[in-house]
Parts: structure tokens; sequence; C-alpha cells
């Protein structure tokens, strides 16, 4: 077979239209995303433009009001500006945030120790729009000092003193602290952000007994509040007292939000995705008691696994947590990765794996690590009664629900002895009272 000389040049011809066509569209593509970058920063510096002039009118018109009635609508101090204001500019939303709290300057000393802590004021203006107007989000911020014509006020009242840090003691700045106050007149509700040591201090707040009620978080941590007694019978932190010429002092924790991915199973020995499964998840953490004097806890859900057999949450608190199995549901437990009670830290991805069977009268549930609390796989565990064995059962490999754990089922009530056997590790005895559902954790020694 011979081809001719016209078929070979169509052939190389249509061969280079394909590869300009290529070269031509990979350009006309990154021509697009620089017009269309390039429109985008064009409407980011307009926008930020049209804020930053927003700030700098807002600024000007708070110099223009008297001292004595410098402050926001239900603030510390209170005035004729409202918190937050909402301005159209060009066809954009733009939210202007105005703070006005008391300084006390350490020059002269500060609270409890300056008997007028109420030195000048500093006026924060902050200018926000919605995210999907530009790519830059960061908000416009303008600060201000304004002292009065004569000297230091004499406005009464107490200092009110908040320190939030997160669960390792480090202090927080830029955290958002919710402030109200219904108990003076006028009511106070504002919210203000902590200092770059994590504090915010406000002088010259009215005096109130048990009436100042906190709320403070940040986006991607964790809430810590004070509760009243409408909300929690006791509280173990109630709304703060403000006494003239004292400082209120309140530290609140909070840290970043963690995530758990739970995933249910049915059986004890081989395992199937278990649909609709209802658990309770419960922390450690309290924030009362109850009128029967029974702790509240922080965290205590009641959830169910879904159609997929798993259940996320995204917003987790840290804290030691222990999921059980409502009695309604006639299930137990025979398998639980991460072992519990279960540690959960900031910031951290946790994924949860637990199996459930139809409940006996009595089991036992073993967890075997090591001194680091690692879990231990294929550990032989022998169960004896009366000297006489029971069960044998190894601990479940990695990836199972029961990862480092042996599961005994419709067991009798009493005491048992029981043998842990592995071959890196000493050989464990000891005994253990069985009554209903029993779980323990046993500490194996590396040889």
């Amino acid at each position: 077979m011979s081809f001719s000389k016209n078929t070979t040049q169509s052939g190389q011809l249509l061969i280079e239209v394909m590869i300009a066509s290529a070269i031509f569209a990979i350009l006309s593509a990154a021509i697009i995303s620089l017009v269309v970058l390039l429109y985008q920063t064009v409407a980011d510096v307009r926008i930020k433009t049209i804020a930053r002039h927003l700030a700098i009118q807002q600024m000007e018109l708070i110099h223009n009001i008297p001292y004595t009635s410098l402050g926001t609508t239900n603030g510390i101090p209170a005035g004729s500006i409202p918190e937050f204001s909402a301005v159209n500019r060009n066809g954009f939303i733009f939210t202007i945030h105005t703070s006005v709290i008391y300084v006390d300057d350490p020059f002269d000393q500060i609270s409890p120790q300056d008997l007028l802590p109420t030195d000048y004021k500093q006026v924060r203006v902050d200018i926000t729009w919605d995210e999907q107007l530009g790519l830059y989000h960061e908000p416009i911020v303008l600060v201000n000092l304004i002292s009065p014509k004569g000297v230091e006020t004499t406005n009464g009242g107490g200092t009110l003193s908040v320190f939030v840090i997160n669960s390792s003691g480090i202090p927080i700045s830029s955290a958002s602290i919710h402030i109200t106050n219904t108990a003076v007149n006028p009511n106070i509700d504002i919210t203000l952000q902590t200092d770059h040591n994590g504090y915010l201090i406000l002088p010259g707040a009215p005096p109130c007994p048990a009436c100042y009620n906190i709320s403070v978080t940040k986006s991607g941590y964790s809430t810590d509040k004070t509760y009243t007694t409408s909300e929690i019978a006791n509280p173990n932190k109630g709304p703060l007292t403000v006494t003239p010429n004292y400082l209120t002092e309140s530290t609140f924790m909070i840290d970043r939000l963690a995530t758990l991915n739970i995933t249910s199973y049915s059986g004890d020995r081989t395992f199937i995705l278990a649909p609709n499964s209802l658990f309770r998840l419960t922390g450690s953490k309290t924030i009362g008691l109850d009128s029967m004097d029974n702790p509240v806890y922080k965290f205590d859900h009641t959830l169910s696994t879904g159609s997929n057999a798993t259940y996320p949450i995204t917003d987790l608190e840290w804290d030691t947590y222990i999921l059980t199995v409502p009695n309604s549901t006639n299930k137990q437990i025979a398998g639980v990765y991460p072992h519990q009670p279960m540690i959960i830290t900031p910031a951290n991805q946790t994924a949860l794996s637990v199996s459930t069977i139809p409940i006996s009268n009595h089991s036992l549930l073993l967890s075997l690590q090591d001194a680091s609390g690692s879990a231990i796989a294929s550990a032989s565990a022998i169960l004896q009664l009366l000297n006489y064995p029971i069960a044998t059962v190894s601990s479940g490999l990695s990836g199972n629900p029961n990862f480092g754990q042996a599961f005994f089922n419709t067991l009798s009530s009493g005491s048992y002895e029981f043998t842990l056997i592995h071959p890196e590790y000493m050989n464990l005895t000891g005994s253990i009272l069985v009554n209903g559902y029993t779980n323990d954790t046993l500490i194996m020694t590396k040889k």
C-alpha cells in the first residue's frame, strides 16, 4: 500500500492545525483568566476605597459629638451613636461597627488604685462588607483617642476586666465579647474585642450586682459565657457584679473547634455498616447543676447516624468525651475506637468507629493499651471463672471498631480472672468484677 504526496501533506496540515488550536486555547484561557483577575482587582480596590471613605466620614461625625455624649447606644459609656448601622453606596451594602470605651491610662495608675479610671475615650470604627463583593475581606479599621477638654471625667462606676485565653493559657486577641445588662438604664448591649494581650478593660461600667452577662467567641473557636439562673439552676459562672471604684475580673477560655466523624457498625467479630444507629455523646465539662443538684454538661447530645451510617460533628469543643447507647435501643457497644474516654484536642480531626450488638445481661469490654495509651492489637485475652476458662478472645486489628479491644458477651455476674498474652508484652493477670455491661482499660508493659 502506498500514500500519495497530497495525502501526507494533508495529514501534516491537520496536525499543525490541531497544535495551533491547542496553543490558541491555552493562551485564550490564560488571557481570559488575567482579564477576570484584573476586573476583580479593580472591583476590590473600588470597594476598599468606598469603605475607607465611610470610615473617615464616620470618624469625622464622631469628632463633632460633645465628649459627654460620646458613646454608643446600650454601650459603656452610653451615648447617641448606633453600634451597628448599614450603608448603601453605589449598590454595595457596608456595615459600620462603632465602639467607644473608656481608657484607664497607667500614667496615673490603673483601677482599683486609680479612683478615676475614666481618663479618656477610645473610638474604633470597623467597616465590613459582603464577602461576595470582593476577594479581600479584611475590614477597614480606624482607631482614635479622644480626651475631654478639661480634667479627666468624674464618671462613676467600676472597672470590668475580661481576660480571654485558649486551652493552653495563651491570650487570644480579637476575641469577640458580647456584653449585656438589662438591669441598668440605659440597657447595655455591646460587642467589643480583646486587645493583643487578650484583655478587654472597661472603666466606667455602671454598678450592678450580678447583672453583667458575658459571651466570648471567635470565628472557628468555641464559646465561653456566663449563665443565668433561668438557664441553669446553679451555674458555675453566673453574671458578673460591678462595684463602684472596684475592679471586677473574669477569665474566659475558648479554643479552635475540632471535627469528629462517627461511623456505626454492627457485630463483635465481623462488622457491617449499621445505618441510623442511635448514640449519646457527652463531654466532661460542666456548666453548673440543675435543680436536683445533677451536673449540667456543656456538651450532651443524642445523635443518629444517617442512611450512610455516619454522623459528622464539625464544631466540637476540646474536651474528654464518652459515647454511650441509650437504653431504649436495647443495644450495647461491642467495640469503639478511639478507646473511651476519648480526648478531643483543639483543631483536631478524629474518626470514631463504633459497633453495637443486642444487649445481654452481663458483658465485658476490655481496652488493651501500652504505657503511651496506644491500642494493642492481637493480644490474647483469657477469661476464667472459678479457675475454669470461659472464653479466649483476641483483641481487634487496626481499622476495626474493636481495635485493641476484647469483648466477652453473655456472661454471668461475678468476679473473673483474666490473663493477657502478647509476644511483645509481658503477660498480665488480674481479676475484674462483671455486673451488667462492664468496661475497663488494662495497661500492658513492653518486654
